[in-house]
């Protein structure tokens, strides 16, 4: 199954497709491997556009929330989640891939 993620740009360096070297705001993997556009995403994962348009879509709304709940922690228990799962790296990790948290 091909999950397409949206990168973090934890260190504000911005990010370059790996397909046509654009440089991108927002930048996505492929299954956590490689670095490319929304435009360019779905053609390296051999998927249609609209299947990857949605998948893009649903990880910017996941972004929103991610902001929303780094922005009120004790809200969303984030610190308890984070104590559970290793750190809140890995919270984030498995937020944008379940789409939930726990």
């Amino acid at each position: 199954m091909t999950t397409i993620l949206k990168l973090r740009d934890k260190h504000f360096q911005g990010f370059t497709c790996d397909t046509c070297d654009r440089e991108l705001k927002h930048a996505y993997s492929i299954n956590g491997a490689g670095t490319y556009g929304s435009e360019c995403v779905y053609k390296a994962a051999g998927i249609s556009y609209e299947r990857a348009s949605k998948a893009i879509k649903g990880q910017m709304t996941l972004a929103k929330i991610w902001a929303k709940m780094v922005s009120n922690p004790a809200l969303y228990s984030l610190s308890a989640y984070a104590a559970s799962m290793g750190g809140i790296d890995e919270v984030e990790r498995m937020f944008f891939i379940r789409g939930r948290l726990g």
